[in-house]
């Protein structure tokens, strides 16, 4: 049995509408993010779930027989600067419980400024090596797919011609009712992340939860995905350096015996 904890029921059917989970047994329950803003539920949640929020809950998580398979967290905000680490503790979490995380961003969102042209704004590729280290760490996939946009067909310096300018140049899904504020299911992105959420699921009753973790990085729906996120890094750096990068600039090294006076 596969049990699915959402926070919008709207994008728990949206998954398992499109994955082998529609042919399956499921149960849907509501989770409960955290115990700072729900301390009368939260405690509610079992102990193999509560582990994956401690740092920030996720927007999904899967489990079959109580054992958490993936996680899945999507956001539609502008990936430029810091945003895109803002939500990655939820991601460093779930992989650092052995559990599978995939991440659905846009590679660009429009922004309008008061007194300045419309203009993309896009995702900061030191994401990717981000996401790469921690699957180097943990030996746990950790994978990046494209909220569908139109930035590729109308890149900068002209996206006010973008067909979807009025949702950020972003694509929803058509089914609005169900899919509320979900990506567009027909995109070749989301596509990819079905198939590999049921390369997922199959692995994991082929082999079982446990082994089936141990397998994923080998099989090649996985792999080909990593290679992709590698190769986005390598072609929006552009040759930066990802000690120049903007993420670092919210640290700051002070001394241990500062820190713990």
């Amino acid at each position: 049995m596969y049990r699915v904890w959402y926070s919008t029921e709207s994008f728990a059917d949206y998954i398992i509408d499109h994955t082998l989970l529609g042919q399956r047994n499921v149960i849907k329950n509501k989770m409960y993010e955290s115990d700072a803003n729900n301390p009368k539920n939260f405690h509610t949640m079992p102990d193999h779930i509560r582990k994956i929020l401690y740092l920030d809950a996720p927007d999904l998580i899967v489990e079959k027989n109580n054992e958490p398979i993936f996680s899945i967290e999507v956001t539609t905000e502008a990936g430029t600067g810091h945003n895109a680490f803002q939500r990655f503790a939820r991601i460093a979490a779930s992989v650092e419980n052995q559990v599978p995380a995939f991440y659905i961003y846009p590679e660009g969102a429009i922004i309008t400024r008061q007194g300045a042209n419309s203009r993309w704004d896009v995702i900061n590729p030191a994401v990717f090596k981000a996401l790469e280290a921690v699957m180097s760490i943990y030996d746990i996939p950790a994978l990046l797919y494209y909220f569908p946009s139109d930035i590729r067909q109308f890149p900068n310096p002209n996206p006010a011609n973008a067909p979807h300018f009025a949702n950020k140049g972003l694509h929803y899904d058509n089914n609005i009712a169900k899919y509320t504020a979900c990506p567009d299911s027909h995109n070749s992105e989301m596509g990819e992340m079905f198939h590999a959420l049921d390369e997922v699921i199959n692995i994991t009753e082929t082999r079982g939860v446990l082994d089936g973790r141990i397998a994923l990085l080998k099989s090649l729906v996985i792999r080909q995905r990593r290679d992709f996120m590698n190769n986005e890094f390598m072609i929006k750096s552009n040759g930066q350096v990802i000690s120049s990068m903007s993420p670092l600039s919210a640290t700051e090294i002070v001394s241990s015996d500062y820190l713990l006076n």
